[in-house]
């Protein structure tokens, strides 16, 4: 006769220490996804306060060189007199009546057309943010002589860069404005370029460098060194090249 078989243990369910295995695993796995969102929410904050922050630092900059386009506009003899052919004009002449960058503070620019003296001013803030003047022309005699009675109006205004999730301001250069520049900084602001080989022609690339007869100086905003964007005074002749010698006539057969 066979053995009777043995009797199956009772059916159990989850341990106590089973699910708490489980319930740590859990929380472990929403953590993670929790971490990731708010990575992700980080990154996505921070690129739309970048794009909004550079979209209007090239709206500033693009309606700066809309208004400095204007510079030297309507100003003639005894002034700035007309260049001879194969002569440049004297650099002191550009700079007391067309020009200048303040020799002071290289983030303000000074300009002088038909309508008068212009300017703009670059103001960063210690937190960070950026405001860039426009001065309306007003009467002047000379770039020295100007004065404004009128309030300035803003061209480019970030009021408040970009923060980290405990107040503090971003200190890395993604965090900052291009135009983010102290004045004591040599190599950051405006500065008018009238060297030879150096100068434009015609805006816009308008006419090959060779093809034109007169060349005009540039103003050139650059921060630590790295240029930012580049005008040409088109209506300053810094120069002009002499005319070509006609060739010589040929003897007959």
């Amino acid at each position: 006769m066979r053995p009777l078989a043995a009797p199956r243990a009772s059916q159990r369910g989850y341990s106590l220490v089973s699910m708490m295995v489980g319930l740590v695993i859990s929380l472990l796995t929403i953590a993670a996804m929790l971490a990731v969102y708010k990575m992700m929410v980080e990154v996505s904050g921070r690129a739309s306060a970048d794009s909004l922050r550079d979209g209007q630092v090239a709206s500033g900059l693009l309606a700066a060189q809309l208004e400095l386009h204007s510079a030297g506009y309507g100003i003639a003899d005894p002034e700035l007199p007309d260049v001879a052919e194969g002569a440049a004009a004297d650099p002191a002449a550009i700079k007391r009546y067309a020009i200048a960058v303040d020799d002071a503070d290289k983030r303000n620019v000074t300009w002088r057309s038909v309508d008068g003296c212009a300017r703009l001013e670059i103001a960063s803030g210690e937190d960070r943010s950026v405001t860039m003047y426009f001065r309306r022309p007003e009467p002047c005699a000379d770039i020295p002589s100007a004065g404004w009675t009128r309030e300035r109006d803003v061209v480019l205004a970030y009021g408040e860069p970009w923060k980290e999730r405990d107040g503090s301001a971003v200190a890395d250069a993604a965090g900052g404005s291009y135009l983010d520049m102290a004045a004591a900084e040599s190599d950051s602001g405006f500065r008018v370029v009238n060297a030879e080989g150096e100068r434009c022609t015609l805006p816009y690339a308008q006419q090959a460098k060779a093809d034109s007869r007169t060349e005009s100086p540039r103003l050139v905003l650059e921060s630590k060194g790295r240029e930012l964007f580049s005008a040409c005074l088109s209506n300053i002749v810094a120069s002009r090249k002499a005319s070509a010698s006609p060739p010589a006539s040929g003897g007959s057969l």
